[in-house]
């Protein structure tokens, strides 16, 4: 029902290639898309390398980026089932143009703003 884009983690840059062919098709549909630029839940307090697809996706179609910070992990721990009580706080950052830039900086620029959100979370808790 929310038409996921579908990847092969296993197919490389062509992984690359399914996200933003499939990722235009649902633009184009009117659809926004949500990217877990880490791919996968980290533990709470660390980072992953940052995916580049998403920028490329933004660049391509170029459309701006909303940063989106949460504390979920905090509650639901990578690589476990059990879900502990809690409040998950979300923080929307104010959306980011990627309009001319290079997909890293477009990135790096995402990142910033999602673990200023993050920061931002753990002082209000």
């Amino acid at each position: 029902m929310l038409r996921p884009i579908s990847i092969d983690r296993g197919a490389g840059h062509r992984a690359v290639n399914q996200v933003i062919e499939q990722g235009r098709a649902r633009l184009a549909d009117g659809l926004w898309i949500i990217i877990f630029p880490e791919g996968t839940r980290v533990v709470a307090g660390e980072s992953r390398k940052y995916g580049v697809s998403g920028a490329l996706l933004a660049i391509e179609t170029n459309r701006r980026v909303v940063p989106l910070s949460h504390n979920a992990a905090d509650f639901w721990v990578r690589r476990g089932i059990v879900k502990k009580a809690g409040t998950i706080r979300v923080v929307i950052g104010e959306p980011i143009d990627s309009a001319g830039k290079d997909p890293r900086e477009l990135n790096d620029q995402v990142r910033l703003a999602i673990e200023a959100g993050v920061a931002q979370i753990a002082r209000q808790s």
